[in-house]
């Protein structure tokens, strides 16, 4: 799996592995060094990273229901210290530690006002701790929803911290293990289910993570708009702000696999360069009337910018302006 990567990557990555460190609290949680497996990060470590998490990456890209995910912290660090953890939930927990505790340090690399939280220099052995998973990414295929929030955040890591093309197969991975559980017969896609609007969100997760890693290499997608049932919207109740712009970044993707489709898929090389040109203004005028709409979700003045309560709403706002204006800009 890493056969490519160049002895000395190899060898800085063993020596991380080696020297895996111990924390204040190992007494209760060991992270054992040179382990095969990922080991369950000390808890005191992920309830200071869980927050930035919730704020700043499963808002934009929904993985976890909060309160259940709150529910499974409780439960996995509730059992002895004899039981043995379920690495799903380890290699979850890890992940949001990497990518909370990798923010942190490049704000306060920008802001030497802004709290650290963690010592920058532990970040790589937890890096380390979630890229153990790359020696046995089969486990993580069972058909369990666990698994799939382990892979989908196994592939935010990567995405940030790894070469593109370990991105793309953890990707490549989660996307076929939905395809897999999801069905009619799968209990999660029944509205009824507790599970149904973790399973759902998750889903249209994943299917923007699909069309980010193959907007960068030109591969066919795994999911197509056409895979799933399942709703874009929440079920009944008022849709809040942050909603309204994570549908509107999940409709421009759909814009990028409509694009990929009419000009670069083999059906279109079929139909030859007068048809693909046809659909360029089709294409275009999608785009524009998706821009349109989006600009009517951030009205200027829209936000009281003088008024302390309003701080949750001005970070909603400034981290989706800024997302989906990226999005824009790559369907163009």
């Amino acid at each position: 799996m890493l056969s490519n990567a160049p002895p000395s990557a190899l060898s800085e990555l063993k020596t991380i592995y080696d020297t895996f460190p111990t924390f204040d609290d190992a007494s209760t949680v060991s992270l054992l060094p040179g382990g095969q497996f990922v080991s369950l990060p000390p808890q005191s470590i992920l309830d200071t990273s869980l927050q930035l998490f919730l704020d700043k990456f499963n808002a934009v890209t929904p993985i976890f229901n909060e309160s259940r995910l709150r529910q499974a912290i409780k439960e996995q660090y509730s059992s002895g210290p004899d039981s043995k953890t379920d690495e799903a939930y380890n290699l979850c927990f890890n992940n949001i530690i990497v990518l909370s505790s990798g923010l942190r340090a490049r704000l306060a690399r920008l802001d030497k006002s802004y709290s650290k939280g963690m010592n920058e220099e532990l970040l790589p052995a937890f890096l380390a701790n979630s890229f153990r998973a790359l020696q046995h990414l089969k486990f993580f295929l069972q058909p369990r929803h666990v698994n799939l929030q382990a892979l989908a955040t196994l592939a935010l890591v990567a995405r940030e911290y790894h070469e593109s093309c370990v991105f793309d197969m953890i990707c490549h991975m989660a996307c076929d293990l939905f395809k897999a559980m999801d069905s009619e017969q799968s209990p999660m896609s029944k509205v009824d289910h507790p599970d149904f609007e973790e399973w759902r969100t998750l889903y249209w997760t994943l299917f923007v993570m699909d069309k980010q890693r193959t907007s960068v290499n030109g591969l066919p997608f795994d999911l197509y708009f056409y895979h799933s049932d399942l709703p874009l919207a929440p079920d009944g109740g008022n849709i809040s702000l942050g909603q309204q712009s994570w549908m509107m970044h999940i409709y421009i993707t759909t814009i990028w696999e409509e694009t990929y489709i009419s000009l670069y898929s083999a059906r279109a090389a079929r139909k030859g360069s007068s048809y693909r040109e046809s659909q360029i203004a089709r294409l275009d005028k999608l785009a524009q009337k998706w821009h349109s709409r989006t600009l009517q979700l951030f009205p200027e003045n829209s936000i009281d910018h003088n008024s302390d309560s309003n701080d949750v709403n001005r970070l909603v706002e400034d981290n989706w302006q800024i997302e989906l204006e990226y999005a824009y800009h790559i369907a163009q």
